[in-house]
C-alpha cells in the first residue's frame, strides 16, 4: 500500500508541475508584445506637419507595414497628394519605425524640372509612448524655385499621433 502511495504522489507531482509550467506559459504569452503592425492600427493624425494635417491608417501590406492617407489636408493637396495613396511605407521593431515617405513637388516645379517628380526619402520613427510616433525625414532643398540643382539634404521633423474613438 505505501509503494502505491508513493507512485500516486509522484504522479500528482509531475501532473501539479506541468499544470503550472502551461500556466506559466500562457501568463507570458498573455503580456507579450503585440505583433510589429498592431501597434500602428487605427487613425493617426500627423501633427508636428502643420498645417499639413493629414490622417494616415496604417495596414500590413505584404511583409511591409504602409501608411495611407485617408483624409489630405488643404496644403498637402496642393502637392498632388490624394485619399487612399500610400504615403509611408517600411517596417515596424519594437517601438522603431524605419522605412520612406513619399514626397512630391508641386506643377510648377515638375514642369521646369521633370527629373524632381515623385521621390521616396528615408524616415526614422519612434513610438515614444502610446498612441504617440515621433521622428524625422530627409528633405532634399534645391538652390532655388527656379534651379533643378539639389543644394543639400536636411532632417525635417514629424510625428504622428493616434486619434481616439470611442
Amino acid at each position: 500500500m505505501l509503494l502505491h502511495l508513493t507512485f500516486r504522489r509522484r504522479e500528482l507531482t509531475s501532473a501539479l508541475s506541468l499544470m503550472a509550467a502551461a500556466l506559466i506559459f500562457i501568463c507570458i504569452g498573455a503580456h507579450a508584445s503585440p505583433s510589429d503592425g498592431a501597434l500602428l492600427d487605427g487613425l493617426w493624425m500627423e501633427t508636428a506637419n502643420y498645417p499639413a494635417s493629414s490622417i494616415v491608417r496604417f495596414e500590413k501590406h505584404g511583409g511591409k507595414i504602409v501608411g495611407k492617407y485617408r483624409q489630405v489636408s488643404a496644403p498637402q493637396k496642393h502637392w498632388g497628394f490624394e485619399v487612399g495613396e500610400v504615403v509611408i511605407r517600411g517596417n515596424m521593431k519594437d517601438k522603431s519605425f524605419a522605412g520612406e515617405v513619399l514626397l512630391k513637388v508641386t506643377k510648377d516645379f515638375l514642369a521646369r524640372c521633370p527629373d524632381a517628380a515623385v521621390g521616396w526619402a528615408p524616415i526614422e520613427l519612434t513610438l515614444t509612448e502610446p498612441g504617440k510616433l515621433y521622428g524625422r525625414w530627409r528633405q532634399t532643398h534645391f538652390r532655388s524655385e527656379t534651379s533643378c540643382e539639389v543644394a543639400y539634404h536636411s532632417w525635417q521633423l514629424y510625428g504622428l499621433e493616434k486619434i481616439l474613438t470611442n
